[in-house]
């Protein structure tokens, strides 16, 4: 494996433009960076707040989320 960076380093941010799911480096983030989209350069949200979710929404924030999901319904 190349490098020394761990997983626990970067947050995957998925687009809201296309969908993507990004590796956005924690350290870019701390720094203040506005990460964007590295297909369609959309600015990406680095919120960790909870996101409302809706039935129009539904498939794009929890079905195709790289990361595990938590509903509270």
């Amino acid at each position: 494996m190349g490098g020394n960076k761990r997983m626990s380093d970067t947050q995957l941010i998925r687009c809201p433009g296309c969908g993507a799911t990004n590796r956005v480096p924690q350290e870019k983030i701390n720094q203040g960076l506005n990460p964007v989209c590295g297909r369609c350069k959309t600015p990406l949200s680095v919120s960790n707040k909870p996101v409302t979710v809706t039935d129009a929404t539904f498939a794009a924030e929890v079905e195709r989320s790289p990361l595990p999901v938590m509903l509270d319904l």
